[in-house]
């Protein structure tokens, strides 16, 4: 099993990936290009972990708002390993912020990472996915909530999320005659994130990502067809393999955290 991710070097990618890998998979990540001279010890970290479960880790340099970029990615996956089983969609960029005070410079970036990224991963690695077993699209992303309220107060993040959720249902439709599964993931509650994603007031529950990634793990177990063109939220997913015990997820708050984290690159 080869599965290709982006945005997965930190926060629910790396929980996603992590599962993936120690369930059997190989790993390809596209990543951002770092500044000239500079390394990253975390992702040598993520390699060194992956690698001594015993699987394989390639990370390829590039935007995945750049369609070479995606190109590459997926043709290092075909020269490394010969196949591709699994995309995943985590590259995201998140402003919180209301239509008038949301900067147009921050709303192209969400539109060009959230719904072009999307799109550009997804269509170079669709050719291979059709000739796979079981081929997978996930994208994390939301359920599309489009009653009163159902946007909130974040219409241009959401907007954009909302649009990599419709582009994930229709490669479900579009491609389901190759037996390609295509579904979103969402967490069910807020997430503690490393990068500093916003967390709720403290009173509220907030989990660890792994949970995303346990729940991931299991949507790429399911047999072709069988879950596919679904909008999931990482509970109801393990809570169908039989985990009701979510205590192990739950995120313990240090004392001297108080407040909230500032929105930054997020699911």
């Amino acid at each position: 099993m080869v599965l290709l991710a982006s945005g997965s070097t930190r926060g629910v990618g790396e929980a996603i990936v992590c599962a993936a890998a120690r369930a059997g998979a190989d790993v390809v990540l596209l990543a951002r290009e770092l500044p000239a001279g500079e390394s990253d010890r975390h992702e040598q970290e993520l390699r060194a972990r992956i690698e001594g479960w015993g699987r394989e880790f390639l990370l390829v340099r590039g935007d995945v708002r750049d369609g070479a970029g995606a190109d590459r990615a997926v043709a290092a996956a075909i020269a490394r390993f010969d196949r591709l089983d699994l995309v995943l969609n985590n590259a995201s960029v998140m402003c919180l912020d209301g239509t008038t005070d949301t900067p147009l410079a921050a709303f192209e970036l969400m539109v060009e990472v959230n719904i072009r990224g999307t799109f550009l991963l997804t269509r170079a690695g669709l050719p291979y996915l059709r000739r796979a077993a079981h081929g997978q699209i996930l994208t994390i992303s939301p359920p599309i909530e489009l009653e009163e309220g159902g946007l909130g107060s974040s219409v241009p993040y959401l907007a954009t999320k909302y649009a990599a959720t419709a582009l994930t249902l229709g490669w479900a439709a579009e491609h389901a005659d190759a037996g390609v599964s295509a579904n979103c993931l969402w967490p069910h509650a807020p997430l503690r994130d490393p990068g500093g994603v916003f967390l709720p007031a403290r009173r509220q529950k907030v989990y660890l990502p792994e949970i995303m990634g346990d729940a991931a793990v299991e949507v790429f177990a399911r047999p072709p067809g069988q879950v596919t063109g679904r909008m999931l939220l990482d509970a109801e997913v393990l809570g169908a393999a039989g985990v009701t015990d979510l205590a192990p997820y739950v995120w313990h708050r240090p004392r001297h955290l108080t407040g909230a984290f500032p929105p930054t690159d997020s699911p």
